[in-house]
């Protein structure tokens, strides 16, 4: 079986998606009560900094907008677990969701737990969000064979529809009302890769399971990927692979023939595995996986399967009338299965291995995974799809509806088109290339997924990255997002026609970011672009050249320098000291970003740089050095704050962020000063610097005068930014980051670029 951890953690910056389409909620409960339902695991261990109901709610329109039924929340026996369920289920009420727990049999004991898995049950059971069958509170588990299911009904106190995750020759399948099989993958019987010797493919479980239920519902898995690659730097190390290739294609397909009365996604945030179908975006803290996450989205996998979902609804053996765009998602690794990464890899040493998991090296089963990029088209009418993969170029005829195809991989950029009669429909350069190096010094077999046309952008959080470096071997790799963004919805032009508009295209437009870039064409129309972006978004004549014609404009720095440098490169001005850049760009490229000062960028590397060596001078002071390595420490970590800060006391618990905060030397009249202080979620930056610069007993003339050099500033170290005054605290921090105080270094760098080509 896959071993989930239940002290993985998630952050409450709220994720949000401005396209999401919602059914309608006639819709929602019309199939709720239907024999075909579609659930996603989603794993509330990892949820534990969400603070109210609203930081559910993304998450919940986004899958109801594909046509996900419920939720499954996996649980544990964590301390917080109560309150995100009232979140959880508050939130599911909101959006019209249905959600049900999930029992992981990691942490509840099969021999002894029933009691307590009852409890749970009558706790949820009258929640409208609950999800029922014919009146019985649905319930489900990961694992938990040998449960005394008389108990647990019993405690429960109501009927119960139990189709948990039992094993046939495992249970009695005559006690329960359906199973789920987690087994998505094929595999060799042991929770491993198959071998030359021992294949279990995903259609003999499905077989082994409907024989068992004797016709019972069945659950039956539908998984995209699985990869993962922890090493020693945390305590659950494991890493290795099932074949994934062209599987959450392939598996759509075969759940259209089954038509198995339930369907459940595996998963919606199991980041540490790779299967996460929802957004990078979404709430989480690092549990070490953004080493292989991080600038990895996999957005286009809900796209492609919002139209079979549609089409298993409807008992439909085929998804192709439930196209309604056209779209071409396509994924693939970032490097090829032969570099050899052995003398950079987190894993090449020994490691815990009380799991059987943990490998040395490439992930176990890495063979099965095919160097090829995957292309699946959704075609409302035959085209032609041409797959530029590097140096290797190859064209297909799709029909009309969804085909796959399989690119033999190559180093460089990927490049897509669609075209019919000769005429480009839709066309594009991915943000991702295909490296030649170890991203990161690792073996990654994580999948990179996109979309023409392109979708919104999708970066990691602060928490999201709090863990990337930890165990790094090498000292280039950032804790921050490196892809470019994707152009956004083209501006409506008035025709002088009411009510209609041409159609929009991106012609030639770079989507600017940390040296990616997205070339999107069409084939009529033309328009002003809008793009927001973070990061880098021109190239000032004043960065320092390389010497060979090009300039900087990204890059990363050795400890606390790596916020530093992001930060000084976002004004213009990457430094030329304790500086490693990661994005050169011809000199002379577009100039253009607003009225960015390099010299500010300077004078306020200057102050953080000599910020940064005070810290390392004055090693004894009870600030943290940087974020603790393991998710245990970090939650201790922020207990211990919480025990410290000091804040306004008539601030309830859901409302406060507790903050490391400090003040660079020349801000301050003395020493370096510091404290450790909590503010409310929903508080503007400006508002928490005044309150900061009052209980640091800074100076703080910000109301008075109109000059920069006099100005403080707010620099979020784990973002690597300053901070806008307007923004929200909610927004931008989470608990048990740190902020300093900073004069004279400039105002924040807008978000907002107007491209007018």
């Amino acid at each position: 079986m896959v071993n989930f951890s239940s002290i993985l953690r998630l952050t409450s910056v709220v994720w949000f998606w401005s396209a999401f389409t919602q059914a309608a909620p006639s819709e929602i409960i019309q199939r709720q009560g239907s024999s075909k339902l579609v659930f996603c695991h989603f794993m509330i261990g990892i949820v534990s900094d969400r603070t109210s109901a609203s930081d559910y709610d993304s998450d919940m329109q986004r899958a109801k907008s594909l046509g996900i039924d419920a939720f499954a929340l996996n649980i544990g026996v964590d301390p917080f677990t109560d309150t995100q369920l009232g979140y959880a289920y508050q939130s599911a009420q909101t959006n019209g969701m249905k959600v049900f727990m999930s029992f992981d049999f990691n942490w509840y004991s099969p021999t002894s737990g029933a009691q307590a898995v009852g409890a749970m049950i009558a706790k949820y059971a009258s929640q409208p969000a609950q999800l029922t069958v014919n009146g019985d509170v649905f319930a489900s588990s990961f694992s938990g064979d040998g449960l005394d299911l008389a108990t647990m009904r019993s405690a429960a106190g109501v009927p119960v529809f139990w189709a948990p995750n039992f094993h046939p020759g495992q249970s009695d399948f005559s006690q329960i009302d359906g199973a789920l099989n987690w087994m998505a993958w094929d595999n060799n019987g042991d929770n491993k890769a198959p071998t030359s010797g021992a294949n279990v493919t995903v259609q003999d479980g499905d077989t082994s399971y409907i024989n068992a239920l004797a016709g019972k519902p069945y659950i039956a898995p539908v998984s995209a990927w699985f990869s993962t690659h922890y090493g020693p730097e945390v305590s659950y190390s494991k890493n290795w692979v099932f074949p994934s290739d062209l599987l959450w294609f392939n598996r759509w397909n075969e759940i259209l023939t089954l038509a198995p009365q339930y369907v459940e996604i595996i998963t919606w945030n199991d980041y540490g595995e790779s299967h996460y179908i929802g957004p990078l975006s979404s709430p989480h803290y690092d549990d070490g996986n953004s080493k292989w996450t991080n600038d990895m989205p996999h957005d286009g996998w809900l796209d492609m399967a919002k139209p079979f979902i549609s089409a298993y609804h409807a008992g439909a053996t085929t998804v192709d009338s439930y196209i309604t765009s056209d779209e071409l998602i396509y994924w693939y690794r970032p490097t090829l299965g032969s570099l050899d990464c052995d003398a950079t890899d987190t894993t090449m040493v020994a490691a815990n291995d009380a799991s059987g998991n943990y490998f040395e090296g490439r992930p176990n089963g890495w063979q099965t995974m095919a160097d090829s990029v995957f292309v699946v088209a959704l075609l409302t009418s035959p085209g032609v799809v041409t797959v530029t993969s590097g140096g290797n170029t190859q064209t297909f005829n799709a029909p009309a509806g969804a085909s796959a195809y399989q690119v033999d991989m190559q180093v460089g950029q990927q490049q897509f088109s669609l075209t019919r009669s000769g005429q480009s429909v839709l066309s594009g350069a991915s943000l991702k290339d295909i490296s030649s190096t170890c991203i990161c010094g690792i073996y990654n077999f994580n999948s990179y997924v996109g979309t023409l046309p392109a979708g919104a952008s999708d970066p990691l959080a602060p928490d999201g990255l709090a863990s990337l470096t930890a165990g790094l071997h090498v000292s280039t790799c950032s804790a921050t997002p490196s892809l470019g963004t994707a152009p956004a919805a083209a501006s409506s032009v008035n025709t002088g026609v009411p009510g209609v508009n041409p159609p929009s295209v991106i012609s030639n437009t770079t989507a600017i970011g940390a040296g990616s870039q997205v070339l999107a064409t069409s084939s009529v129309g033309t328009s002003v672009i809008a793009s927001a972006v973070s990061g880098p978004t021109a190239v000032s004549p004043s960065l320092p050249a390389t010497g060979s014609g090009q300039a900087c404009i990204a890059g990363t720095g050795p400890g606390n320098y790596a916020g530093l440098c992001s930060f000084s490169c976002n004004y213009g001005n990457c430094p030329s000291e304790d500086h490693d850049c990661k994005n050169l760009v011809p000199i002379g490229a577009r100039v253009g970003r607003f009225d960015a000062k390099p010299d500010f960028a300077k004078l306020a590397f200057g102050k953080l740089k000599a910020w940064g060596s005070a810290q390392r001078e004055n090693a004894s002071r009870a600030l943290p050095k940087a974020k603790p390595s393991s998710t245990a420490a970090r939650v201790v970590a922020v207990n211990q704050l919480k025990k410290t800060a000091k804040g306004d006391d008539k601030l309830t618990a859901d409302k406060r962020v507790y903050l490391y905060v400090e003040a660079e030397a020349a801000t301050a009249a003395a020493k370096f000063p510091n404290g450790t202080f909590f503010y409310s979620k929903d508080w503007a930056i400006g508002r928490v610097l005044d309150a900061a610069a009052k209980s640091l007993q800074v100076a703080n003339v910000n109301n008075q005068s109109t000059d920069e050099a006099e100005k403080l500033r707010v620099f979020h170290v784990e973002g690597g930014r300053l901070l806008d005054f307007n923004e929200k605290v909610g927004d931008v921090l989470v608990s048990g980051n740190k902020i300093v105080l900073l004069r004279g270094v400039g105002p924040a760098v807008p978000d907002l670029i107007v491209i007018e080509d």
